[in-house]
C-alpha cells in the first residue's frame, strides 16, 4: 500500500496531472472519434446496434459476444483490435489521473475521504481483468471460452459499478475544493 501512495504522491503534482489530463483526452479522442481506425463510433457505423463489451453494464453471454463479432465483420472486428490495443493504456491512465486529482485535494486530510484515491486505482484493476477476457474470448472467435466470456463479463459488471463510485468519489472532491476555495474567501 506504501508504493501505491507513494506513485500517486507523485503523480498528484499539477505538471503532472496536466500530462494525465491531456494523455486522458488524446485516448478519448481516438476510442471515441467517428472514422478512426480505433473507434466505437468507427466500429458502429459497421454494426450499428454494437456496444464495445467492456461498456455493456448488463453483461454479455458467449452466444451475444460470438453474434456482436459475427455483425461486425472483418472489418469491424479489427477495428475492435486497435480499439483493445488502445485500452491496454487506457485503464491505466484514467486510474492516475483521477487517483492523482483525488489525492491532490484529499490526499492531506484526516478523514476517510483520503482513500478516495483507491476507487479509480481498483476500477482499472477490474479493466484489466475484463480486457484480458475479452482478449481471450477474441482469439477464440469463433468459438470463444465460455468461461473466458463469462469472467470478462463479470469484470464489467464489476468495473461499471466501481465507475459509479469513481463519478460520485469525483463530485466528493469537487465539492471539498469548492468548499474550500469558498471558505478561503
Amino acid at each position: 500500500m506504501n508504493k501505491i501512495i507513494s506513485l500517486i504522491e507523485r503523480t498528484s503534482k499539477k505538471p503532472l496531472i496536466l500530462i494525465l489530463v491531456g494523455a486522458l483526452v488524446l485516448f478519448n479522442i481516438l476510442m471515441n472519434t467517428p472514422g478512426l481506425p480505433t473507434s466505437t463510433p468507427s466500429m458502429q457505423k459497421i454494426s450499428p446496434s454494437f456496444t464495445p463489451f467492456d461498456l455493456q453494464a448488463k453483461g454479455y453471454t458467449a452466444e451475444s459476444f460470438t453474434a456482436d463479432l459475427n455483425n461486425l465483420g472483418k472489418e469491424g472486428r479489427n477495428i475492435y483490435r486497435n480499439f483493445m490495443l488502445c485500452d491496454i493504456f487506457f485503464p491505466a491512465i484514467y486510474a492516475l489521473t483521477f487517483s492523482s486529482l483525488i489525492f491532490l485535494v484529499l490526499g492531506a486530510s484526516k478523514s476517510w475521504l483520503r482513500w478516495l484515491f483507491l476507487i479509480p486505482l481498483l476500477t482499472a484493476l477490474f479493466d484489466y481483468v475484463e480486457n484480458i477476457f475479452i482478449a481471450i474470448s477474441f482469439v477464440g472467435f469463433p468459438s470463444p471460452d465460455h468461461v473466458a466470456v463469462n469472467l470478462a463479463s463479470g469484470a464489467t459488471q464489476i468495473k461499471m459499478i466501481f465507475n459509479i463510485l469513481l463519478v460520485l468519489s469525483l463530485l466528493v472532491t469537487i465539492g471539498v475544493w469548492l468548499a474550500g476555495i469558498i471558505r478561503k474567501r
